[in-house]
């Protein structure tokens, strides 16, 4: 009976110890040593997957199956022990025994076939790292970079006993992506002004300082047709989402701003048109800077020969459209308000927002050839059933709407030519409006 040994098993990376095992590849009893680095590069928008070589050597004289176990060891600075959304799984090689490829599904042991005396199995060993655009309450992304160290284990069914484990780590790896959008479009009368809407967004995973050097704003038609341009940073007080020239800071090469992972800042440019009729389309580019890379977003603004263009809106029930506006020198009766909406229970997910844009010729002229176009907002998607079956009033007809519950842009033309002077199906007459109506549902 004292010639009766302990059973024993043997976790090693990469190399089996009949492969030829060292101490590199944790041969021998566990220790506190990593053994082997992934270094992983993290998604914006996809799941990564890195994989670990797990070799499980029975080092007993009997048969065995073994339990696998995978944990988190240590984790940086800030983020939760067992971090979210982070997957440990275990899978058979596909076939070429390097785990470059799995088969199957998850597995929690090596299987209903026991190792044999002295043989060993390859397991593969898989973390799945979420992509560093998602995130939640107090993370505001859940693969920051860094150190994740693992524990991998395996157990001998029935004698918890028999067991081993070795120490693996991933580093995490920078992931810069800051973006700039929408790009806009719009129409003004000469000497009249237009404000667009950015939202510049950070979906990697460390902060960035955005910046604005060099000449980071500029218009196509300067100088000889004499527009001009400026910048603002909405300071989220007051008329949030709306231009406040008085409180908004202006940008300048001075002004900077740090952007944690997974948040926004809304920013505006304001385009003024030139006095005098007959420009171009003049296309104006604002460009931002982090970490030696360049953002940048347009906006092209149309002059038209006295249509002032004008955009309202309301909150409003989701199944039914609001009631048809009357308009009075270009400006709608109702509910209907170019100030911005409070946030509150109508501007939560699921509700709904109806918009009214409304062109008026403020000439002595007849106006033809119209077109009006508008982009649904960010974060909403086109809504059919609040939108009215006739979207549009004057010589307008809808020529194009997104498909219900998706984004993209709601556009109406008037008909080619007038046919007679008087021709009420393509001409706007002086003092006339038309209007386009639509609907959208906050994502």
């Amino acid at each position: 009976l004292t010639a009766i040994v302990a059973n024993t098993v043997d976790l090693t990376n990469n190399v089996s110890v009949v492969g030829g095992a060292g101490a590199t590849d944790g041969l021998g009893a566990g220790t506190a040593t990593i053994i082997t680095t992934n270094t992983v590069a993290p998604s914006v928008t996809l799941t990564t997957t890195t994989r670990f070589q797990l070799y499980v050597n029975n080092t007993s004289s009997i048969a065995s199956i073994y339990d696998l176990n995978g944990s988190f060891f240590s984790v940086p600075a800030g983020v939760a022990a067992t971090p979210v959304n982070w997957t440990i799984q275990f899978k058979l090689d596909g076939g070429a025994n390097n785990c470059s490829t799995v088969s199957g599904g998850n597995i929690t042991s090596t299987g209903a076939t026991p190792i044999a005396a002295g043989g060993s199995r390859l397991i593969c060993a898989e973390v799945l790292i979420p992509p560093t655009n998602q995130g939640g309450v107090g993370r505001p992304t859940d693969s920051p970079p860094g150190t994740y160290v693992l524990n991998f284990a395996v157990q001998q069914q029935g004698n918890a006993t028999v067991t081993d484990f070795k120490r693996d780590s991933i580093t995490l790896g920078n992931a810069r992506n800051v973006s700039i959008s929408p790009n806009g479009n719009q129409n003004t009368s000469p000497g009249g002004s237009v404000t667009y809407q950015h939202t510049i967004t950070n979906s990697g995973n460390v902060t960035e300082t955005i910046s604005f050097p060099g000449a980071f704003l500029t218009n196509n038609q300067v100088p000889g047709q004499a527009w001009t341009s400026a910048a603002y940073i909405d300071d989220g007080i007051g008329n949030v989402g709306v231009l406040n020239v008085g409180s908004d800071t202006t940008i300048t090469n001075a002004v900077t701003f740090m952007l944690a992972p997974n948040s926004t800042q809304l920013i505006f440019v304001r385009v003024n048109a030139p006095a005098m009729t007959g420009s171009p389309p003049n296309v104006t580019t604002i460009t931002a800077t982090y970490n030696m890379l360049t953002i940048s977003a347009t906006d092209t603004t149309t002059l038209t020969s006295g249509l002032r263009l004008d955009k309202f809106q309301q909150l409003t029930a989701c199944a039914t459209p609001p009631a048809a506006p009357t308009i009075t020198a270009g400006v709608p009766n109702g509910a209907w308000s170019n100030a911005a909406i409070p946030a509150g229970a109508g501007t939560a997910p699921g509700q709904c927002i109806a918009y009214l844009i409304v062109g008026f010729n403020t000439t002595a002229n007849n106006i033809n050839n119209i077109t009006i176009s508008d982009i649904t907002p960010s974060n909403t998607r086109y809504h059919t059933a609040c939108s009215p079956a006739t979207l549009t009033s004057g010589p307008l007809f809808a020529s194009g709407v997104p498909a219900n519950a998706t984004a993209g842009t709601v556009t109406a033309v008037s008909a080619a030519a007038p046919a007679g002077p008087a021709d009420a199906n393509a001409i706007l007459l002086p003092g006339a409006s038309v209007s386009l109506q639509f609907c959208v549902r906050i994502n």
